[in-house]
């Protein structure tokens, strides 16, 4: 669905609240009274504000489509939450250009959309519906269980995933601990170290260099990082990434 967003400012659309409302609701509608049938290590679940009250609905946490959604349904969005347009297949949250009407005096929620310019804007380029208004990167905050160091378990991840692509700062120091992220889920991993075979030691059949899970060590740790979700070529946004290690 399309929506047109009001003209008070992209803060109406509140990525910033929505990422942690979605931990927030995940937990509170898998375990309450009136619990959701989702699957907590596969799936989040989606709030939606209707004249009946909330209904939830559960989402794949690995679709990036979850972002910015209200109601998930038939394997893609059915609708975005309030102050998100769907653009592109993705709820985005976006404002019309503020006072943009094309010579039939239609603003941006009943012009067609095109590239003819009026007042040096096309609607194309100032409509939320038709791709362009001004757009803000969907924020997420990052979800990373305790590691164990016994078992070299890591999980984590960011919610929701908003994007196809994602990176670290260059300070971070998650390689020192045997650690790295998905570059195009962002989930929390163990590095892949190359081992170099030894010709001097004894190998049957034959000697042969190999990748292996790097571990995490022994001693208990505690490392920060930035992650970035690059959820375009233009809208990008980031979050602390935090991993704590214990036996």
């Amino acid at each position: 669905a399309l929506f047109e967003m009001c003209s008070a400012g992209l803060a109406s659309a509140h990525p910033e609240m929505h990422a942690a409302s979605l931990v927030e609701s995940s937990v509170k509608a898998s375990s309450g009274a009136h619990a959701m049938p989702c699957d907590p290590l596969t799936e989040i679940v989606l709030e939606e504000d209707t004249a009946q009250g909330v209904v939830y609905s559960c989402c794949p946490s690995e679709a990036t489509w979850c972002s910015g959604c209200a109601r998930a349904g038939l394997g893609s969005c059915q609708k975005c939450l309030g102050g998100y347009t769907s653009i592109g297949g993705h709820c985005t949250a976006c404002v019309d250009s503020v006072g943009w009407s094309n010579y039939e005096q239609q603003n941006c929620l009943n012009a067609s959309c095109s590239d003819y310019k009026i007042h040096g804007l096309s609607s194309n380029e100032a409509c939320c519906k038709c791709g362009g208004g001004q757009q803000e990167a969907t924020s997420f905050v990052y979800v990373a269980e305790p590691a164990l160091l016994v078992s070299d378990y890591v999980r984590g991840y960011p919610v929701p995933r908003t994007a196809e692509r994602y990176s670290l700062d260059e300070a971070c120091e998650l390689s020192r601990y045997g650690l790295t992220i998905d570059g195009h889920t962002g989930a929390l991993k163990r590095a892949r170290v190359f081992i170099q075979c030894d010709p001097s030691r004894p190998h049957w059949p034959h000697c042969e260099d190999s990748w292996e899970l790097s571990s995490l060590g022994t001693e208990p740790f505690e490392v920060s990082c930035t992650i970035t979700a690059h959820q375009t070529d233009s809208l990008n946004a980031t979050a602390t990434l935090t991993v704590r290690a214990n036996y």
